[in-house]
């Protein structure tokens, strides 16, 4: 606390000059690890995803599957009624 600023409630202390990263912080350095790196990918995946062009992490969250079929139908928010059970879709 300065001579100039009041304390107020719980933030007594002054703001540090920098905040520590928290832990959910962006790591976009991990995107060019090799696949490797991850649990359960071994010399056998890693060949069979190097085949897909997949090398790097970030190539396998870019990768788009050949086919995607969807679990249920799509349906209108309105046309929902209660008993049906649902699942939302986001984009």
């Amino acid at each position: 606390m300065t001579a100039t600023r009041r304390q107020t409630v719980f933030a007594g202390l002054d703001q540090p000059q920098a905040w520590p990263p928290t832990r959910g912080r962006a790591r976009p350095q991990r995107l060019e690890a090799a696949l490797d790196t991850l649990d359960g990918v071994g010399v056998t995946l890693k060949r069979r995803l190097a085949k897909l062009g997949l090398e790097t992490i970030g190539d396998l969250l870019d990768h788009a599957p050949r086919r995607y079929e969807t679990a249920a139908d799509e349906v209108p928010i309105a046309e929902l009624h209660a008993p049906i059970h649902w699942t939302r879709k986001s984009r």
